[in-house]
This record gives C-alpha cells, structure tokens and sequence, in this order.
C-alpha cells in the first residue's frame, strides 16, 4: 500500500492521461492495472508504481499490443523490449500476407 508520496484518484488518473474512468476500470478488473488501495467508499487510489506502469501500459497499446500481450510483457515474460516489438511486428506481417 502506498503511505507515502502522493497518491491519485482515479478520476485525477483519468484525466492526467487522457484515458476514460471505464477504461483504468477495466484494466483493474483484468488485473492490468490493479488499484493500490480504496477509500472507505469504495474509490480506487493509485501510487507512483502503479502510474509507472499505467505509462508502460499506454505506451505498449500505441504500438499496438493486446491487452494480454501487454500482461505478458509486465509479468516479465519478456525482458526485452526490442523482443516484444520483434514479435508484434512479425505478428502483424504474417496478418497483412494472409
């Protein structure tokens, strides 16, 4: 849990990066992007850590990876981020010649 440093609501999250509420909901709800604590009425409340991953996140999904492959990547499936853009652009080759 995040005690020190300063910490975001989820709607300050939202509009800081120009994603949608719903949106930073879902990645919860899949795990992506778990909130760091709740308030006592049930908002989620995200640390510096979970920013930094937000901004990995958004950064993988405008080079055009899944939301599972991203998943992948932040469990350290790949440590390499040269190997994850290689495979996404090999992915996305073998689409275009079908």
């Amino acid at each position: 849990m995040e005690t020190q440093g300063y910490t975001w609501k989820i709607g300050e999250l939202a509009e800081a990066t120009g994603l949608t509420v719903r949106t930073l909901h879902h990645y919860d709800d899949i795990g992506l992007l778990p909130a760091v604590e709740r308030t006592d009425s049930g908002h989620r409340i995200y640390g510096r850590a979970e920013v930094h991953r937000l901004y990995r996140i958004v950064a993988l999904r405008q080079l055009g990876l899944s939301l599972e492959d991203i998943k992948g990547v932040l469990a350290g499936a790949s440590d390499d981020p040269r190997e994850v853009v290689r495979k996404h652009l090999a992915d996305l080759t073998r689409q275009i010649e079908l």
